[in-house]
């Protein structure tokens, strides 16, 4: 945006601040328009990183959740929170680290790969990954 400055009887002074306030918009709209594209750009991945979109047919993933029923079962009663409040988005510290270890558990005692376990507890892979680095960060402060 070229913003036209009128010079007839304004100081020196005001002139520069009038100039610079017109490059200051300049560059916020410069950022605006790079942060709408990366916006734009990460919507565009995550459609992407959906298989269905661009693959054929959905294949579905064939999961025995008697295992993985089991784990979430098991850290319940360990923990005592209920089966719905593992698998609930609530975010506070306790029930965070006990879905956490359902997680790991999931991972370390059953063959299902991280896909696969994030489907079936309705999540994304990659919180699947944070939650069983967290869960072994813990074990290792524990044990040191």
């Amino acid at each position: 945006m070229q913003m036209e400055i009128q010079r007839r009887g304004v100081s020196g002074n005001l002139n520069r601040e009038i100039e610079r306030y017109a490059r200051t918009m300049e560059r916020f709209e410069e950022r605006e328009r790079a942060r709408k594209a990366r916006q734009k750009l990460r919507r565009i991945e995550k459609r992407l990183a959906n298989p269905a979109i661009y693959a054929g047919p959905v294949v579905p993933i064939v999961i025995d959740k008697d295992a993985l029923r089991r784990i979430i079962f098991e850290v319940s009663a360990k923990t005592g929170y209920s089966v719905q409040n593992l698998l609930c988005d609530r975010r506070n510290a306790p029930l965070v680290r006990a879905r956490h270890e359902v997680w790991w558990r999931a991972r370390n005692e059953t063959q299902f790969s991280l896909p696969q376990i994030a489907t079936a507890y309705n999540r994304d892979h990659t919180t699947i990954i944070h939650g069983i680095r967290m869960h072994e960060k813990r074990m290792a402060q524990v044990t040191a």
